[in-house]
C-alpha cells in the first residue's frame, strides 16, 4: 500500500437531500454515500492515517436563497476581528459539495446557479479546504418547471 500525504484525512459532505442519504422517495431510512466513502477510505488508506468523514446535509435546501452558505460558513473559523478573511484554516481537508438539484427543480438558471456554487466553491478554498464538486445526479422526475 502506497504511503498515504495525510498523517490524518477530514472530509466534510456537504449538501441536500442526496448528502444526508434520502433514496427510495423516502420511504427507507437515510443512508448517506458518506459512510460508504468513510468504509472504502478506511480501508485504503494506511492504518496510521486517522480518518474524519462528516455529514451536513439538509433535504430541500438550495444554494439560492436557502442556507448554503450560512450552513458551509458554520464550518469555517469565524472571520478575524479586521475583518479580511476568516481567522484560520479550515478544519476539513476536502470538502465534498454537491448542490444545484434542489435549485433546477425550483426553476432556477444554470447560469446563476453557476454562480452561487462558484461562491461556494471559493468559501472552501479561502478557508484552506479542497472541493470536490459532485454534479446534479440523474433522476427519472419531471417537473413542469424544467420543461419550460
Amino acid at each position: 500500500m502506497p504511503a498515504s500525504p495525510y498523517s490524518s484525512l477530514r472530509i466534510l459532505c456537504f449538501g441536500a437531500s442526496i448528502t444526508a442519504g434520502f433514496h427510495s422517495f423516502g420511504l427507507a431510512p437515510p443512508h448517506p454515500y458518506a459512510h460508504r466513502l468513510q468504509h472504502h477510505l478506511s480501508t485504503s488508506l494506511p492504518p496510521s492515517t486517522t480518518l474524519t468523514v462528516s455529514i451536513d446535509g439538509v433535504s430541500g435546501d438550495r444554494i439560492i436563497g436557502g442556507d448554503y452558505d450560512s450552513r458551509l460558513r458554520r464550518h469555517f473559523p469565524a472571520p478575524s476581528p479586521t475583518g479580511k478573511g476568516d481567522g484560520g484554516e479550515s478544519k476539513y481537508d476536502w470538502i465534498i459539495l454537491q448542490a444545484g438539484g434542489n435549485d433546477l427543480a425550483s426553476g432556477h438558471q444554470p447560469e446563476a446557479i453557476f454562480v452561487a456554487l462558484t461562491h461556494l466553491w471559493d468559501l472552501c478554498a479561502v478557508n484552506g479546504a479542497e472541493v470536490l464538486a459532485l454534479t446534479v445526479t440523474e433522476t427519472s422526475a419531471e417537473s413542469k418547471l424544467m420543461r419550460e
